[in-house]
């Protein structure tokens, strides 16, 4: 809350109880004309606070605004990432089914050998 929008909402307070005051002073007044009078009080405080509100809101929005595009930044680099793993993944698959291969046909060769001597 900025200094100005307190000193409006500290106005509007004490324009709400020196407004109950004057009420209890006025003996001879209509009451729907005092209530009429609060209530006109209670609006204005309200709208003050209201407009703080719509202040928060809108630091809150551009904080977010500028945090949103950071993270869609890096929730692309997560994803590119995450392919290579998978590439990564695959290749060592298959290098393990090509050395298992490569165990197979070394253990045939040996066994072939020992069959010949």
């Amino acid at each position: 809350m900025t200094m100005e929008e307190m000193s409006i909402a500290s106005g509007i307070n004490s324009e709400f109880d020196s407004g109950s005051e004057d009420s209890q002073d006025k003996a001879g007044e209509d009451p729907r004309d005092l209530q009429i009078t609060k209530l006109l009080n209670e609006v204005d405080f309200l709208k003050a606070k209201l407009s703080n509100a719509k202040v928060d809101i809108r630091k809150s929005a551009m904080a977010s605004a500028i945090e949103l595009p950071a993270l869609k930044i890096q929730v692309e680099t997560l994803e590119d990432e995450l392919m290579e793993v998978e590439e990564i993944k695959k290749e060592n698959e298959t290098l393990l089914k090509e050395l298992e291969e490569a165990k197979a046909d070394a253990l045939s060769a040996k066994q072939a050998a020992l069959q010949m001597s």
